[in-house]
C-alpha cells in the first residue's frame, strides 16, 4: 500500500516536473519575443533622434 502511494506521488510529481518544463519554454520564448521588440524599439528611437537632430541641424544652416 505504501509503495503504491509513493509510486502515484512520484507520477504527480513527475508531472508537474513536465508542466514546469514546459511553462519554462513558454515563458523562454516570450522573453526571447520581448527583447527582439525592445532591440527594435531602441533601434526606431535611435533612427528618430537622428532624424530629428539632421532637421535641427539643417534649419540652422538655412
Amino acid at each position: 500500500e505504501k509503495s503504491k502511494d509513493l509510486e502515484n506521488k512520484l507520477k504527480d510529481i513527475t508531472k508537474e516536473h513536465q508542466n514546469f518544463i514546459k511553462e519554462k519554454e513558454v515563458i523562454e520564448k516570450q522573453r526571447a519575443t520581448a527583447l527582439k521588440k525592445h532591440t527594435e524599439l531602441e533601434l526606431d528611437v535611435k533612427d528618430l533622434q537622428e532624424k530629428i537632430s539632421g532637421n535641427i541641424h539643417a534649419k540652422v544652416l538655412f
